[in-house]
């Protein structure tokens, strides 16, 4: 692909709504992929009330038996057991903190209805300054896996390589361009109806990025969008 492939996008008020809903549906599946990476893939059961509270319990015992040691040791021999006692407060205080942390990660399998919303109005901020600014031209070229985007209306000249990112989420009509394991891209690109997806998902495999292609919002993400209009 030596020769350029160029597009252009005409970003309407009438299309900034369908365009705000595909980026939510790839917010949605990028969310949703962070998640279970973090969680180490399938959901697990939450740890129930009795336990979490004997587990505290247990680790305020084991806190004040450390502290009660320290203080019956006679001060010259306390740098002896200095790293000793460390260590066993740290294991203590991890005991007791961990179901905590443990629940606000697995209830993220039980809440994606919550998610969704947060990512909705998430979604309806960033493009109410697009529909504010509506309407205005986006020229692409894409030359290999080199894209060069352009919007005089908004005094945008920008090159990038697709190399530089790890990932990528194609929707029906954008494009999410990720690096690391955040769920927010890094840059966007708006398709036509043209021969333009096609090249985009040839550069992208060319440049070696791991990428999705999604036609729906993510399962249990089913908070509706806020429409983006512009503030008069």
């Amino acid at each position: 692909m030596s020769d350029p492939l160029r597009w252009q996008i005409e970003m309407t008020r009438e299309r900034v709504s369908t365009f705000q809903l595909h980026y939510e549906w790839v917010y949605q599946h990028a969310d949703d992929a962070m998640m279970a990476r973090w969680s180490g893939g399938a959901p697990r059961e939450p740890m129930s009330p009795r336990r979490r509270r004997a587990q505290a319990i247990a680790a305020l015992v084991g806190l004040v038996a450390t502290a009660w040691f320290w203080i019956s040791v006679s001060p010259a021999e306390r740098s002896s057991y200095l790293w000793f006692i460390i260590l066993v407060a740290a294991v203590f205080v991890v005991a007791l903190i961990a179901p905590r942390l443990l629940i606000r990660e697995r209830r993220h399998h039980h809440t994606r209805h919550r998610m969704g919303r947060k990512i909705a109005r998430a979604a309806s901020r960033t493009y109410r300054g697009v529909a504010a600014r509506a309407p205005y031209t986006i020229d692409y070229e894409l030359t290999r896996t080199t894209v060069h985007t352009t919007a005089p209306a908004l005094r945008v000249d920008r090159v990038f390589d697709l190399h530089a990112f790890t990932r990528a989420y194609i929707a029906i009509d954008v494009v999410c361009l990720y690096k690391g394991l955040l769920a927010v891209p890094k840059r966007m690109i708006y398709l036509g109806a043209g021969p333009e997806r096609a090249a985009i998902v040839a550069a992208l495999a060319a440049a070696g990025v791991t990428y999705e292609e999604i036609s729906g919002p993510a399962p249990g993400y089913t908070a509706e969008i806020p429409p983006a209009r512009a503030r008069r």
